[in-house]
C-alpha cells in the first residue's frame, strides 16, 4: 500500500461531491460547515433515502462528507491510497499508514441496505483510528 497526496485531478473530484451536497441544499439557508452539522446532515440524508435509479454519485457525495468530518475532528488528511492496481480516495493521519476510507464505507453500508446510525459509524471509525494512532502498531511514510 502506497499514500500520496491528492492530485488536483483527485481533489476536484472530491470538491464535486461536495458542491453536490451543497446544491441539494441550497433552498436551506444553513450551512454544513462543522462536523457535527455534516454529521446531522448525513443522519437526514440516509433517513430519507433518497437513492434512485443512480445514486453513486449521491452516495460517493456523502462519503466525501463524512470523510470531511472526520478530517475535521481527528486533523486528518485525504489521501490517494494505491493497492496493486486500484488507487482510492481515503483520510490519513499526517505521514502515517492510518487510513480509513470514508466513500467505501458508505457505499457498502447503502449496498447492503443497511440501517446506518451516522453518528455511531463516526465515533467507531474516529476510536479505532486513534487507537491505531495511540498503539503505534503503524508505519511511518
Amino acid at each position: 500500500m502506497k499514500l500520496y497526496n491528492l492530485s488536483s485531478e483527485s481533489n476536484n473530484h472530491l470538491q464535486e461531491r461536495r458542491d453536490y451536497i451543497e446544491s441539494l441544499l441550497a433552498s436551506e439557508s444553513e450551512e454544513h460547515h462543522t462536523a457535527a452539522e455534516k454529521l446531522t446532515l448525513l443522519n437526514l440524508l440516509f433517513k430519507k433515502r433518497p437513492f434512485n435509479n443512480d445514486p453513486t454519485f449521491l452516495i460517493e457525495s456523502m462519503g466525501v462528507l463524512l470523510g470531511d468530518a472526520l478530517c475535521q475532528v481527528l486533523n486528518l488528511n485525504w489521501v490517494m491510497v494505491e493497492d496493486g492496481d486500484i488507487f482510492s480516495p481515503a483520510v490519513a493521519y499526517s505521514n502515517s499508514t492510518i487510513v480509513s476510507f470514508p466513500i467505501d464505507v458508505i457505499i457498502k453500508r447503502v449496498n447492503q441496505h443497511e440501517d446506518i446510525d451516522i453518528f455511531y459509524l463516526f465515533i467507531c471509525i474516529a476510536e479505532t483510528m486513534s487507537k491505531m494512532l495511540k498503539s503505534g502498531e503503524y508505519s511511518d511514510i
